[in-house]
């Protein structure tokens, strides 16, 4: 199998040539126009593309590093890119086909410019929709605030750094390398000058100026006598109680008293069950076959009377004469003039012509030049060696022969035509004379049996609507015989079902009463047993309350009183202690109020000179602070503004220097990708109508035109396979 190898150098000539090169045929020069040039690269590589495909071969990949990144995207896909951190692209997927890895991708977009934080890898994002939070907008890194008077160019306009306007003129300022940016450099920065103040210049007030200094001593106390108190007097006093063995009960032996006190009991006899009454279908006289509905045999019917048929007289005889009219056209019908088309008339025919000058392996002069410019189309691609050259050149002789044969066969048309249109011209006026002399009769002939006709419609109506008449009255005579049975029938059938299902309805009512009863017989004889057990039991359960409640009456009344009398004592005892403890703690509380008053006063006194003093410093402080600040601000404010207004004016003049710049380059990214994306479109364009081309010549040729043409084909075919 034939395989493609690569375009020779006359066609990549001819290639880049179409694509705008205008040098010379020399291929270092080629390449280096296709290479500069995307819109040639890509046609190229589609060409390659498509000549691979045709020979069998699968597309080839790239070298790493042979193509640029907008080449090398079309080979790689996903959806979290990010051109300002490539390392943001491992993920994505890379085409076997492609010839490269992701490593060579990014290495390839370093040396394009991205990879950083920056306008153009803002713009790349955009152009690829990317979605990535933050990767289609440019936020510039913070700039690096130094000292006034040093270069800050970097911050404004990423150029070269500048020299200080204040620095020594024989010292070489160092300047700092950036990647270049398309914005126009500031070269120059205002210089501002400033006021510097700092703790001890003399125009600052000490914070410790006019403060009161010293100690202040607190003075002491005067002391009292010890207090004098009451002693207990209540020891050795206690109250007289009842004990338990002093209290009679009687709910130990209840349970034996009570022991033969039971309910009484009671069953239910068979004999004094309800037994249901019952009836079946057998019973019910109304089920007799006897009393079955009445039905009608048959319908009344309405009998046809005689059919009415037409008269003598009721027609009209024409003067018509039919065999001298057959005659006339016979004889006309004969003058017309006919023709077939002849074989020289037909592009076949004239195909075949044209097709026997091919035998005895010659190529005719009409077909040449034809075959020649296909095998030189095909010799450029280097398929000259495969099947699609004989299918080509065939194809080529086949579109030269038919605009000739078409030619030919159009004018021999012609002329029959013509010559047809001769004798029918002198047929068509014979015709006429014949045709105004049997109009007249034909006249006749036409009224008279359209009158006729009419007649007899007439008498075939009133027949037909006699006989629907008739077939319509006999079948509604017929339904509502149906009708008048059909109902009878159902109502007997629905008195039948009636009459069973009251029957059901009865002995299902009456076997439920009888459950009904039987089942409350029994209910009744359980509550009334239950009844007698549950007085029973209540009987027993309410004598032993009673007892249980009887003794611990006993014990609760012996317990109150022992309690009362023992509250008595504790009562008496706790008031003579509470006397004495709150006479105790009056003495306490006088002496201890006394010394409390004499040292709170004593303590507000020395407080109170403390706050005055305190007041007075920090007052004094925070008008000396207040003075400071306000002067620390002054400065502040007139540094600050200075240096905004310098700024101001370095902002505006670099911003006046690249708004245009940056529109222009805004602008000149938008046309570039309109025209890529319009020549791809194009290109893609022209593809589809080349395989649409070669697809109708693949079906062209495969058609058969005769033996004669198929033979051709086949030899020429064969030779240009050898």
């Amino acid at each position: 199998m034939t395989k493609f190898v690569g375009f020779t150098n006359d066609q990549m000539f001819k290639l880049a040539q179409m694509k705008g090169y205008t040098g010379k045929n020399n291929i270092n020069d080629i390449n280096k126009f296709i290479m500069g040039n995307d819109k040639a690269k890509s046609y190229v590589m589609d060409m390659f593309n498509q000549a691979t495909t045709l020979v069998g071969r699968q597309k080839r990949g790239f070298a790493p590093g042979g193509m640029p990144l907008s080449e090398m995207n079309k080979y790689i896909s996903g959806t979290t890119g990010d051109y300002k951190d490539l390392d943001t692209f491992d993920s994505y997927y890379v085409s076997p086909n492609a010839g490269f890895t992701i490593e060579d991708w990014k290495e390839q977009a370093r040396k394009e410019g991205f990879g950083a934080n920056t306008q153009k890898s803002a713009d790349q994002n955009k152009l690829a929709g990317s979605t990535v939070p933050g990767a289609t907008t440019y936020t510039p890194d913070p700039p690096d605030l130094s000292p006034l008077n040093t270069t800050t160019s970097e911050d404004v306009a990423n150029a070269s750094g500048t020299t200080d306007p204040n620095a020594d003129p024989n010292t070489t300022t160092p300047t700092t390398t950036t990647s270049p940016r398309n914005f126009a450099k500031l070269t120059t920065k205002t210089p501002v000058s400033t006021i510097s103040v700092s703790p001890g210049d003399p125009t600052l007030i000490d914070s410790t100026k006019g403060q009161v200094t010293g100690d202040i001593t607190k003075p002491g106390l005067g002391t009292m006598d010890a207090v004098k108190t009451a002693t207990d007097t209540t020891a050795g006093v206690s109250a007289n109680q009842i004990g338990d063995s002093d209290i009679a009960k009687t709910a130990d032996d209840i349970d034996t008293k009570l022991s033969g006190v039971a309910g009484a009991v009671g069953t239910i006899d068979e004999d004094n069950k309800v037994t249901a009454q019952t009836m079946t279908k057998d019973d019910l006289g109304q089920l007799d076959p006897e009393y079955d509905a009445a039905q009608i045999e048959s319908a009344q019917t309405v009998k046809s009377p005689t059919k009415r048929t037409l008269q003598d007289g009721e027609t009209v005889q024409s003067a018509y004469d039919k065999d001298k009219a057959d005659e006339v056209i016979k004889e006309t019908e004969k003058s017309f003039a006919t023709a077939d088309p002849s074989t020289k008339a037909l592009v076949q025919g004239q195909l075949d012509d044209l097709m026997a000058d091919f035998e005895g392996g010659a190529t005719p002069v009409w077909a040449a030049g034809a075959m020649r410019t296909a095998l030189a189309a095909l010799n450029a691609r280097g398929l000259n060696a495969s099947s699609l050259a004989g299918q080509a050149i065939v194809q080529a002789a086949m579109e030269s022969a038919i605009p000739i044969a078409s030619a030919d066969a159009k004018t021999v048309a012609e002329f029959e035509m013509q010559n047809l249109n001769n004798r029918q011209q002198s047929t068509i006026l014979a015709a006429k004379q014949r045709a105004d002399f049997l109009k007249v009769d034909f006249d006749q002939e036409f009224q008279a049996r359209v009158k006729n006709a009419s007649t007899i419609s007439e008498i075939a109506r009133q027949n037909y609507d006699a006989d629907v008449q008739i077939a319509l009255e006999n079948a509604r005579m017929a339904q509502s015989v149906d009708i008048a049975n059909l109902n009878a029938e159902n109502a007997k059938i629905l008195s039948d079902a009636a009459a069973l299902t009251k029957m059901d309805i009865a002995n299902l009512t009456n076997k439920q009463q009888a459950q009904v009863a039987n089942a409350k017989a029994f209910l009744d004889m359980d509550i009334a047993n239950l009844n007698n057990k549950q007085q029973a039991n209540m009987l027993k359960a309410q004598a032993k309350v009673d007892a249980l409640f009887k003794d611990q009456a006993a014990e609760n009344a012996a317990a109150q009183i022992n309690v009362q009398e023992k509250n008595k004592v504790d009562i008496a005892i706790e008031n003579i202690q509470a006397t004495q403890a709150r006479f105790n703690a009056e003495q306490q509380n006088a002496m201890a109020t006394v010394e409390f008053q004499e040292e709170t006063a004593l303590n507000k006194f020395f407080a109170s000179l403390k706050e005055n003093r305190a007041q007075f410093n920090a007052t004094n402080a925070l008008a000396v602070s207040t003075a400071n600040a306000a002067w620390y601000q002054s400065v502040t404010t007139a540094n600050n503004a200075a240096q905004n207004q310098a700024n101001m004016n370095d902002a505006n003049n670099s911003t006046a220097m690249t708004k245009m710049q940056l529109e222009q380059d805004y602008q000149s990214a938008r046309d570039l990708m309109n025209w890529v994306f319009t020549a791809d479109q194009n290109d893609q364009q022209r593809a589809a109508s080349i395989l649409i081309a070669q697809m109708d010549a693949d079906a062209k040729a495969s058609e058969g035109t005769g033996s004669l043409f198929q033979t051709v084909i086949g030899a020429i075919a064969q030779g240009i396979g050898t």
